[in-house]
């Protein structure tokens, strides 16, 4: 009993790293015609979207829970207050992010979502 009991614990933990390790230490980028290039860079718990000037315009915190991604903003030009937390169902296969959008209240973060971002080496 204890050997499924801790069979199932390490289960459980290898399915949680492996959800967050979807996007951590990934690097996507979209490319919005004649506006230019936008990157949008996973870490562990942080990610960053840098405008085509190559200046971080948002940098916040992400998180993970089955297949629903969770954007909270902290700092950036383009960056929406800490409590509008934005949700947003997202697929990573073949080297590219499609995000759904679920619900945001930020004016601005929704646009991400209109189209297929595309991995790129860091």
């Amino acid at each position: 009993m204890k050997l499924k009991a801790f069979l199932l614990i390490l289960t459980i933990a290898a399915f949680s790293i492996n959800v967050k390790g979807q996007l951590a230490e990934k690097k996507f980028e979209l490319k919005m015609g004649e506006m230019g290039t936008f990157y949008l860079e996973f870490q562990e718990s942080d990610y960053f979207l840098t405008n085509p000037m190559g200046e971080v315009a948002v940098k916040g915190t992400y998180k993970i829970e089955d297949e629903i991604l969770f954007f909270t903003d902290k700092e950036g030009q383009m960056a929406c207050p800490e409590d509008q937390t934005g949700r947003y169902k997202f697929s990573y296969k073949n080297k590219e992010l499609k995000m759904e959008l679920i619900e945001d209240k930020c004016t601005g973060r929704p646009n991400m979502a209109l189209q297929t971002w595309k991995q790129v080496e860091k």
